[in-house]
C-alpha cells in the first residue's frame, strides 16, 4: 500500500497549473490520509489541479465504514466496481517520494523511496465526487497501488503506480477510453530509475512535518540486501 507521501518542492509541470485562483496550494513532508493533497483531475473542461481529499469515498464505502486510500491494480481489472471512475474519474498525484514500512520481526522501518536525481514521480490515481447530507458535496480519491519493482520488493508487497511523463497525458485523456491500455500503464516503475534509504520513525506521526523526516537515518541498517542502498 502507500500511506503517506511527500511533497515538498514546486514540482507541478506549468500546464497543469489552476487556470483560476483554488486558494493555497500547500505542501508537506508527510502526507497522510483524510489529508486535502493536490491531485490533476481529468475533468470535462480538461485537467485541472485542484486540492482533494485523500481517502475515497462512495456509497459503498460508507456502507463499508471505510475510505479508500489505495486501490489495486489488480482490482481495476478484474471487478467492475471502479468502472465509471477508471473512464471518467482519473488524476495524477505529484509526489518528491513516498514512504513505506519494512517488517523485521515485530518491528516495522519507514523508508523513504524516490526517483533519482530527486525528479517528482506521478501517481495515477482514481477521485470521485460524493455527495451526502452530512458532508455535503466532497472530492476525493486514491492512489492506485501495483506489484513491487525489485527496489521495493524487500521493503513491501506493493508499491505505488507510478506513470512516466509519457503516460500523462494518456491517462488524464476524458476523449478516449480503452480498459486495456490504461491498465497497461499501470506496471511498476524500472527499479534502476528510483533509489531509496531509511528514515526516522518520527514519520510514524501525522502530526510531524519537516524536512528531517526524509533524511537518511543510520539506525537499524541492514548488513545484506545492499541494493536497496
Amino acid at each position: 500500500m502507500c500511506g503517506r507521501f511527500a511533497q515538498f518542492s514546486d514540482n507541478i509541470p506549468p500546464r497543469f497549473r489552476p487556470k483560476r485562483n483554488s486558494g493555497e496550494l500547500w505542501f508537506s513532508f508527510n502526507y497522510a490520509p483524510s489529508q486535502k493533497i493536490k491531485a490533476v483531475l481529468n475533468t470535462p473542461e480538461g485537467p485541472e489541479l485542484r486540492l482533494i481529499r485523500w481517502g475515497l469515498i462512495t456509497s459503498w464505502t460508507e456502507k463499508l465504514g471505510r475510505d479508500l486510500i489505495n486501490v489495486r491494480r489488480e482490482t481495476l481489472a478484474e471487478k467492475h466496481t471502479f468502472e465509471t471512475m477508471l473512464k471518467n474519474g482519473r488524476c495524477l498525484i505529484f509526489a518528491d517520494g513516498f514512504f513505506e514500512w519494512r517488517k523485521t520481526g515485530r518491528k516495522k522501518q519507514p523508508w523513504f523511496i524516490r526517483l533519482k536525481q530527486g525528479h517528482p514521480m506521478a501517481f495515477a490515481g482514481l477521485w470521485h465526487t460524493h455527495t451526502d447530507a452530512k458532508k455535503g458535496v466532497v472530492e476525493t480519491c486514491a492512489i492506485i497501488t501495483t506489484t513491487p519493482n525489485a527496489l521495493m520488493l524487500p521493503i513491501h508487497d506493493r508499491m505505488p503506480a507510478i506513470l512516466p511523463e509519457g503516460a500523462w497525458d494518456a491517462w488524464l485523456d476524458t476523449d478516449r477510453f480503452d480498459k486495456a491500455s490504461l491498465l497497461s500503464l499501470l506496471e511498476p516503475y524500472p527499479a534502476e530509475d528510483m533509489e531509496c534509504w531509511p528514515v526516522s520513525p518520527r514519520v510514524n506521526s501525522p502530526d510531524q512535518n519537516d524536512e528531517e523526516l526524509i533524511r537518511r537515518t543510520k539506525e537499524d541498517l541492514p548488513d545484506e540486501e545492499p541494493g536497496l542502498f
